[in-house]
C-alpha cells in the first residue's frame, strides 16, 4: 500500500509539473506575441520562480545546473548567435535564485546561518569582496561603470561559495561533485577533440569567418586554435590543464585497474584538448603542477616514479622530429626567447610601470583593454592589452588590491598543503594534494592567463575551496564522536 501511494503521488506531482510547464510555455508565447519586451520579461520571471523553487525544493540539483550553465553557456551563445546578451547576467541571476532559495529553506529547517564560514578561506573572501567594493569610490574611473560589470562578478564567486559549504554536508556530495568535475572536462575535452578532427560546425566557423580580429587571433601555426563550449581557447587550455594535475594525483592513490585505466583515459583527452587549444599557458603550467605535486608528495617514491615518467613523456613528445601545426605552437612554449609576441608583451608591461607605480589603488576596474576604449576612452589605460591577470590587476586595483590578491594565494595554498600533511586517511590526502597542485597550476596560469577569474572556471573553483573547508570541518567533527 506504502508503495502504491508513492507512485501515486509521483504521478500527481509529474501532472502538476507538466501542467505548469504547459502554462508557462502558453503564457510566454501570448506575452512575446503582444511584445518581445513583455514576453522577454515574463520568461525572466517564470524562470527566477522556477530556479527559486528548484533551489529551496532540492537546493544541489539548481547547485549543479549552475556549473553546467558556466560549462556551455558560451556554446549556446555561439549557437543561437546571441552574442550581444551577457553571459554573467544569467549566471549572477541563477547563483543569487540559489542563495535566496537556501536561505529560505534554512528559514524552513531552523537551520544555523551560517555553518562552517569562520574559517582563514572565508576570511579571505569577505577582504576581496571588501576591496573591490570599495573600488567604487577609485576617483580615476568615474562614473563607475566598469566596477558595475564586475563587482556582481566578485559576489557571485562568494556566494557560490556559501552555497557549496552549505551543500558540501557529508563526504558522499564532496566526492561526487569532484567525479563531477572530471566528467565535465572530459566532455569539454571531448568536444575540443571533435572541433579537431572533424572540423569547426558550419555555423561556428561561419561566426569565426565575420571577425576578422578573431580569426586572426585564433589562426596560429598553420591551425584555428580549439576552444571546446568555453568562452576562448585559452580558458578551455587552463580549465583542462589544472583538471590534468588533480587527475595525476588520483593515480597516485591505490586504484583498481579498471578506474586507473578510466583515468588515463580522461587525460588523454584532456591532452589532446590543451595541445588543440594551442594556448601555450595552458601547456607551460602542466609541468609546473606536476612539479610542485611530486615535491608535496616527495616522501613517496611509488609517486616520484609516476610523476618522473609522465614528465619523461612529455619530453620525448616535444622533443621529437615530428613536424605539424600543433606540436609546433607547443614546442614554442618552450622558446619563448624566440617568439616576437613574448617580447611584445614585456616591453609593453615595462611601459606601464611608472603608472603601476604612483597609482596604489590602480586605475579602475575595467579600465584596461578593449572595452575600456567604450566605458573610459579618455583614460590612460584604455585600449592597453594586459595579456596577463596579474599585469591587469596591478593596473586597474592597485598595488595593494594585487598584493591582496597575492596574499589570498598563498593562504589558500598553505591551508591545502598544511591539510595535506594533516590527513590520515591516504585518499583524502592525496585529493588535498590533487587540490593544491591544481589551484597553484590555475595561480600561475593568472601570470598569463585569467583562470580563477574566468567565468566558466570560477563555479568549478570556488567549490574546490567549498570542499577543502568541509573535508576539514567533517574529519575533526568525526574525531570528536
Amino acid at each position: 500500500m506504502i508503495n502504491i501511494g508513492r507512485i501515486e503521488r509521483h504521478k500527481l506531482l509529474w501532472a502538476a509539473i507538466l501542467l505548469v510547464l504547459f502554462i508557462a510555455v502558453v503564457g510566454i508565447s501570448y506575452a512575446y506575441s503582444a511584445s518581445i519586451a513583455i514576453g522577454g520579461a515574463v520568461l525572466a520571471i517564470i524562470t527566477f520562480i522556477t530556479i527559486l523553487l528548484v533551489s529551496i525544493g532540492n537546493p544541489l540539483i539548481a547547485f549543479y545546473l549552475c556549473i553546467l550553465y558556466g560549462a556551455f553557456i558560451y556554446f549556446l551563445q555561439r549557437l543561437l548567435d546571441l552574442n550581444k546578451i551577457p553571459v554573467s547576467v544569467g549566471g549572477e541571476f541563477i547563483v543569487a535564485s540559489i542563495f535566496i532559495g537556501v536561505i529560505l529553506r534554512k528559514i524552513l529547517h531552523h537551520e544555523r546561518i551560517w555553518k562552517h564560514t569562520h574559517n582563514i578561506i572565508t576570511y579571505t573572501f569577505v577582504v576581496s569582496v571588501v576591496y573591490y567594493g570599495l573600488e567604487v569610490f577609485n576617483p580615476n574611473a568615474y562614473p563607475p561603470v566598469g566596477w558595475v560589470k564586475i563587482y556582481p562578478l566578485v559576489v557571485m564567486g562568494f556566494l557560490f561559495y556559501l552555497i557549496a559549504l552549505y551543500l558540501f554536508n557529508n563526504k558522499q556530495k564532496i566526492f561526487f561533485f569532484i567525479k563531477f568535475w572530471i566528467a565535465l572536462a572530459t566532455i569539454v575535452a571531448m568536444y575540443g577533440c571533435i572541433q579537431q578532427w572533424v572540423g569547426l560546425p558550419p555555423w561556428e566557423y561561419a561566426q569565426l569567418m565575420k571577425d576578422p580580429h578573431t580569426f586572426g587571433i585564433l589562426y596560429q601555426s598553420g591551425f584555428i586554435r580549439k576552444y571546446s563550449t568555453l568562452s576562448d581557447p585559452a580558458a578551455f587550455g587552463v580549465f583542462l590543464s589544472g583538471t590534468i594535475v588533480f587527475l595525476i594525483s588520483l593515480l597516485l592513490m591505490r586504484l583498481s585497474r579498471k578506474r586507473m585505466a578510466m583515468i588515463i583515459l580522461c587525460m588523454i583527452f584532456m591532452l589532446l584538448g590543451v595541445t588543440y587549444s594551442g594556448t601555450r599557458t595552458a601547456i607551460a603550467i602542466i609541468p609546473m603542477g606536476i612539479l610542485f605535486l611530486g615535491l608535496l608528495t616527495i616522501q613517496n617514491k611509488k609517486n616520484l616514479l609516476i610523476v618522473g615518467s609522465i614528465v619523461l613523456i612529455g619530453a620525448i613528445l616535444i622533443l621529437s622530429p615530428l613536424q605539424n601545426g600543433v606540436l609546433n605552437r607547443v614546442r614554442s612554449t618552450f622558446r619563448p626567447n624566440n617568439d616576437p609576441s613574448m617580447i611584445v608583451r614585456d616591453l609593453n608591461r615595462k611601459s606601464k610601470q611608472y603608472y603601476m607605480h604612483h597609482h596604489p589603488i590602480g586605475g579602475g576596474l575595467k579600465t584596461t583593454g578593449l572595452d575600456a576604449l567604450m566605458l573610459y576612452p579618455n583614460h590612460p589605460l584604455a585600449g592597453f592589452p594586459t595579456d596577463s591577470v596579474f599585469v591587469q590587476n596591478a593596473l586597474e586595483i592597485g598595488w595593494v588590491g594585487f598584493l591582496i590578491q597575492l596574499i589570498i594565494y598563498f593562504i589558500i595554498l598553505k591551508f591545502a598543503i598544511h591539510e595535506y600533511y594533516h590527513q590520515t586517511n591516504q585518499k583524502e590526502k592525496m585529493i588535498f594534494a590533487g587540490f593544491a597542485a591544481a589551484l597553484f597550476t590555475w595561480f600561475m596560469a593568472d601570470y598569463s592567463q585569467g583562470a580563477v577569474s574566468n567565468f566558466s572556471i570560477s563555479f568549478i573553483y570556488n567549490g574546490i575551496l567549498a570542499a577543502m573547508i568541509k573535508l576539514k570541518f567533517l574529519n575533526q567533527e568525526k574525531n570528536l564522536i
